[in-house]
């Protein structure tokens, strides 16, 4: 009681949410013996205050942003992603956070990935992350959405990039046996980019 009086609500919700990840990173040491980073936890807590701010921002008490906010359909869910990354480890973390059409958030996950070369490949990696977890939980529909404007771009053009080859021919890939994807969009904002899926054979 004495914290929360003393410090700004802002700081409060941070204080606390560390403390559940820190709850849930001692959870997953004693019971599935799975160590978590002190960074992967902080990259966590920053990804999960995001869209919380992200909800609080274009909810229907603000007017002046009620319109630009689409939530998906119903019957869709829609998935975040984000990325974190080291250069001198040559390592990065995937942050995913899903939740429906209502905002509430129905789970997340986080992914430390290694020998990763570049920024955009930590990127385009989560984006392919946040894919492939759509179909595992066995969603039939899925919004995927990041900032990641220029992995959709460049996803998309035809001449070969040594930075993109390789993750661009492995999403399309996994796009292409698993999912029909039925449009690509900007809906919240320009550096925004939201793919739609229908995963065809669930």
């Amino acid at each position: 009681m004495g914290i929360v009086s003393t410090i700004s609500k802002r700081k409060c919700r941070k204080v606390f949410c560390a403390l559940w990840v820190i709850w849930i990173a001692r959870n997953k040491d004693v019971h599935e013996k799975i160590k978590t980073f002190s960074y992967e936890s902080a990259f966590f807590v920053q990804a999960y205050l995001r869209e919380i701010d992200d909800i609080d921002r274009h909810s229907p008490s603000q007017k002046i942003m009620v319109e630009r906010w689409r939530p998906p359909d119903p019957d869709f869910i829609k998935i975040k992603f984000d990325a974190a990354f080291k250069n001198h480890t040559k390592e990065s973390c995937s942050g995913l956070i899903y939740r429906n059409s209502d905002g509430q958030v129905l789970g997340s996950r986080i992914i430390l990935n290694r020998y990763i070369p570049s920024p955009f490949e930590a990127k385009a990696l989560a984006c392919l992350q946040a894919v492939q977890m759509g179909f595992n939980l066995g969603f039939r529909k899925v919004i995927i959405g990041g900032d990641a404007y220029s992995i959709i771009k460049k996803l998309q053009i035809e001449q070969d990039d040594k930075y993109v080859i390789s993750r661009r021919n492995r999403a399309r890939q996994k796009m292409a046996r698993k999912a029909d994807v039925e449009k690509a969009r900007c809906q919240d904002s320009c550096d925004e980019e939201y793919w739609s899926f229908t995963f065809a054979h669930l």
